[in-house]
């Protein structure tokens, strides 16, 4: 069985003065992603809102997750910038579900 790729999204604000403008956008879309089973997990670091977020994904290809992510309000409005990081899943919690 192949190893799963899963996607680790550091999203990194850059903009602030029109974070609140694109929040509820933003918000929405992470939202249709998870519920379409494409984020696992998704949510703002603790230090502060300017942090940025987090966003552990999986889809069929990085090609996908490309075209995801330029979709993100935030990206489009100029308010934040993603890094990403891909790795397959070998040990943990359920890895065996993730394939």
């Amino acid at each position: 069985m192949a190893q799963p790729v899963l996607h680790v999204v550091r999203l990194m604000n850059t903009d602030m003065t029109h974070y609140d403008e694109h929040f509820a956008a933003h918000i929405a879309w992470a939202t249709e992603h998870a519920n379409a089973g494409e984020f696992l997990f998704a949510g703002s670091l603790f230090e502060n809102r300017q942090a940025g977020g987090m966003i552990v994904a999986r889809t069929e290809s990085r090609a996908a997750l490309d075209r995801i992510l330029r979709d993100d309000p935030f990206l489009v409005h100029g308010v934040a910038v993603h890094e990403v990081m891909s790795f397959n899943v070998s040990l943990g919690c359920n890895a065996h579900t993730l394939g």
